[in-house]
C-alpha cells in the first residue's frame, strides 16, 4: 500500500506497476477475507475512491460466496473521535465521515492503517481501526516498535495482539 513517503517522485501509478499492482486502490480475497486498499497517501482519498469502495464492497456481500471479514486498509487512519492523522487535507474530515458511513452500511470488521508513529485500537461505530505505526520511523514518546498480529476465527471476531520489538538489534554474542 502507497504512503506518503511513497508518492515523492514517480508517483501512485508507478508505485502500482514497480509492485504489480492493478493500481494504488486494489482489492482481492483471501480465504474468507475481502481485503480492500485504498489511496490516501497525499492526504485526501482521489477522486472517486470512495464511491469505487461502495462498488466494490457492493459486488462482495459479507456472509456470501465464502465472505465473512471485509477489511480496508489505507495508509492513513480515518479521522474519528480519537485519531486526527496529521498532514491530511481540510476535505479529509467530509471523506472520514462518507468512509464511515460505506463501511458501516457495507458492515466492514476491520480497518488496517499507519501513518502515525504510535499504535492505537479503536471501535469506531462498530469498526475495530488498527494504527500500527511501528515500521520504522521514530515513534511518538512512550511508544513501543512492533506490529500487531491480527486473527480472523471462525467466529466472526477480529483479534489483535500487539507484538513489540526492540528499537536496535540485539548484540550478537561474542562480538
Amino acid at each position: 500500500m502507497i504512503g506518503n513517503h511513497e508518492v515523492r517522485g514517480a508517483g501512485e501509478e508507478e508505485f502500482a506497476r514497480f509492485f504489480g499492482l492493478p493500481g494504488p486502490s486494489y482489492s482481492f480475497t483471501h480465504k474468507d477475507a475481502l481485503f480492500v486498499v485504498l489511496d490516501n497517501a497525499r492526504g485526501l482519498f482521489p477522486r472517486g475512491t470512495l464511491d469505487w469502495l461502495d462498488r466494490e464492497l457492493s459486488r462482495h456481500p459479507k456472509n456470501k460466496n465464502g465472505i465473512r471479514y471485509r477489511i480496508v486498509a489505507m495508509h492513513a487512519p480515518p479521522l474519528t473521535d480519537t485519531i486526527a492523522p496529521h498532514g491530511m487535507k481540510r476535505q479529509y474530515r467530509a471523506q472520514s465521515e462518507k468512509l464511515l458511513g460505506i463501511l458501516s452500511r457495507h458492515k466492514a470488521d476491520l480497518i488496517l492503517c499507519s501513518h502515525e508513529h504510535l499504535h492505537q485500537v479503536e471501535d469506531w461505530n462498530g469498526i475495530k481501526v488498527i494504527v500500527s505505526g511501528g515500521g520504522g520511523a521514530p515513534m511518538y514518546p512512550f511508544q513501543r516498535y512492533g506490529f500487531y498480529r491480527v486473527d480472523l476465527p471462525a467466529d466472526g471476531t477480529v483479534r489483535e495482539t500487539l507484538i513489540t520489538i526492540p528499537a536496535e538489534a540485539p548484540a550478537t554474542p561474542g562480538k
